[in-house]
């Protein structure tokens, strides 16, 4: 019996324990958010992007799931541009997009 008691307070002790590291590190990004810190630097492959701080600081954000179907993107990568002509890009799939100067 006695056993099971000291069991019962290290796994709780333990569980606290977790839960207190648990709640203090989850502040980092409220601490880079109100920092003067600045990204310097920041590269991506499309399922990864990495950012470098001006303090020296690299942070990583990793893509888990693509949720934005692609006839809903605001951009057109690269590797889809079929040619450019003056004012237009035409696409592989053969969408035209006109570039319109703002006034």
């Amino acid at each position: 019996m006695k056993k099971k008691i000291l069991y019962g307070i290290v796994t709780v002790a333990l569980v606290m324990g977790a839960f207190l590291i648990g709640r203090n590190n989850a502040n980092w990004a409220d601490n880079y958010c109100k920092s003067n810190l600045t990204i310097t630097d920041w590269n991506t492959d499309g399922s990864e992007l990495a950012m470098f701080l001006s303090d020296g600081t690299e942070i990583y954000a990793y893509k888990s799931e693509t949720i934005y179907p692609a006839e809903h993107k605001n951009y057109v990568a690269f590797d889809e541009i079929e040619s450019a002509n003056g004012n237009e890009i035409i696409t592989k799939d053969g969408n035209v997009y006109s570039i319109k100067e703002n006034r």
